[in-house]
């Protein structure tokens, strides 16, 4: 599979009884790295801890999401690449 078998507007498949667990974990994935990827389907927010950084800092941060992929099997228990650390330096 490739980011290009599922999109934002194919929820109903991701929904479907048809997919396997891992079917719909990696179709899951999937639509987080698109958003992830092009910020577009979605709402991104930031915590406080966003907020407190320099407008420096601050502007290295979306750049840094783009690009990563670093998902650990700890940070993605059910394989959605929808959670992680990310750090960028300064």
């Amino acid at each position: 599979m490739s980011n290009d078998d599922y999109h934002f507007s194919d929820l109903t498949k991701v929904n479907s009884a048809e997919l396997s667990k891992e079917e719909r974990a990696e179709a899951i994935a999937q639509l987080n790295d698109t958003f992830r990827q092009t910020f577009s389907g979605g709402k991104v927010v930031g915590t406080q801890r966003i907020g407190a950084l320099t407008a420096d800092e601050r502007t290295r941060i979306p750049d840094a999401v783009r690009e990563f992929t670093g998902f650990q099997k700890g940070d993605s228990p059910y394989g959605e690449r929808d959670f992680s650390e990310l750090k960028v330096g300064a």
